[in-house]
């Protein structure tokens, strides 16, 4: 009596595995799988690792660049597509304010808000402005050097990465005098 009363009317799918042929001709193996929406995702998510391990030639040590078609390899780095956007924002519009003269780097960062704190507001003094146009120029310079980079690595094959490139002239500052010199 209890199996009648709790046995589902119509039993679940069983998973099924077909041979079938990829666009470019090669035999590759399928899982074709049908998914009880009754049943909870936690356990749906064990049972579909399950088929994975049992199934999957490379569960344990898969190695995407070796399954992998692409003529070059992507490098892993810590980098979000938000900060890579960032960069090539400041990039474009550093070009951009180039050719119509001088690009002041703290007016991209403002452009583009890169930190709104150092925006200069009505209120700020004189010194406090210098401030924050010195921060301000800090923080773009640094993405502006990352997206240099980006881009001298990216001809190379190499992305993402921001590693110093040597096709890239750093920036640096003379030496500060001492007013205590003689």
């Amino acid at each position: 009596m209890g199996y009648g009363i709790f046995a589902e009317k119509k039993p679940f799918n069983k998973v099924s595995i077909n041979n079938q042929t990829d666009i470019f001709g090669e035999d590759v193996k399928v899982l074709h799988l049908e998914i009880p929406l009754n049943v909870s995702p936690k356990t749906l998510r064990a049972q579909f690792d399950n088929l994975l391990e049992l199934h999957h030639p490379h569960y344990k040590d898969f190695d995407r660049w070796q399954a992998s078609t692409a003529p070059v390899r992507m490098e892993s780095r810590k980098l979000t597509s938000v900060s890579l956007n960032i960069c090539l924002d400041v990039y474009r519009l550093f070009l951009e304010k180039s050719k119509q003269g001088e690009a002041l780097l703290y007016e991209i960062g403002e452009e583009l808000r890169i930190n709104p704190k150092l925006n200069i507001i009505h209120s700020d003094r004189a010194i406090e402005v210098n401030e924050k146009r010195i921060k301000m120029s800090s923080a773009v310079s640094e993405y502006l050097e990352k997206a240099k980079n980006l881009v001298a690595h990216a001809t190379e094959g190499r992305f993402p990465c921001t590693d110093n490139h040597p096709w890239i002239e750093r920036q640096t500052r003379a030496p500060r005098k001492s007013r205590y010199d003689d």
